[in-house]
């Protein structure tokens, strides 16, 4: 564990807000240029994007599958293979994982709350993508028309194997003392008695 006080915990999170911030600054800035050279070069975007999604969810779906392989109590792959999902670790866009969300929350994050949040944020954001849409399609009835469903569906294709596993780790349970007591093998601060569990069970 890492103390809150600690800055390391919160170093990788910080850089990646200042980078995307500082990109999305850039944006900004040379938006006509950007938008022009996306026009023209439409079609080749779209083909490299098609690849990339591919190429993304492919490795995505081999790190679940090691780190699944490894928490059931299989052995770990032998190098080269392992140092090597282990450098793209970060595709797993893990977001509970990356931010250290116990320094924000006052009791512990547990199972349960990782669920809601990566289960409902997704639905969260097209809402609120799609109320900013309207506002300004009905401020300027002449604007074009953003594909608000089809971006939010593209996105959510790159993160679903992350929902998948947390929705799939919300049912075994480990049992100790000849299953006198079952706790949850992704949290061990979840009872599989309690109604807790019961509530996550309807959920997932």
């Amino acid at each position: 564990c890492t103390e809150c006080s600690v800055g390391n915990a919160w170093l990788g999170p910080l850089i990646l807000f200042v980078v995307v911030g500082c990109c999305l600054s850039v944006i900004l800035q040379y938006r006509l240029r950007l938008k022009a050279w996306f026009v023209a070069n439409r079609i080749r975007i779209k083909e490299w994007s098609l690849r990339g999604t591919v190429v993304f969810v492919t490795m995505q779906i081999l790190l679940i599958i090691n780190s699944s392989h490894k928490e059931v109590g299989g052995s770990e792959l032998p190098d080269p293979y392992s140092s090597f999902l282990k450098r793209f670790s970060f595709l797993q866009l893990n977001f509970v994982q990356l931010v250290p969300i116990n320094c924000l929350h006052e009791d512990n994050f547990d199972h349960l709350d990782a669920l809601l949040l990566e289960s409902l944020l997704p639905i969260a954001l097209l809402v609120m993508a799609k109320a900013v849409t309207t506002a300004h399609r009905m401020r300027a009835p002449g604007s074009e028309q953003q594909q608000v469903l089809s971006i939010w569906l593209t996105l959510l294709f790159l993160i679903l194997p992350v929902i998948s596993r947390r929705i799939c780790s919300s049912f075994r349970c480990n049992g100790y003392d000849n299953d006198t007591y079952r706790y949850l093998a992704a949290d061990s601060s979840i009872d599989c008695g309690s109604s807790k569990y019961d509530a996550m069970f309807v959920i997932a």
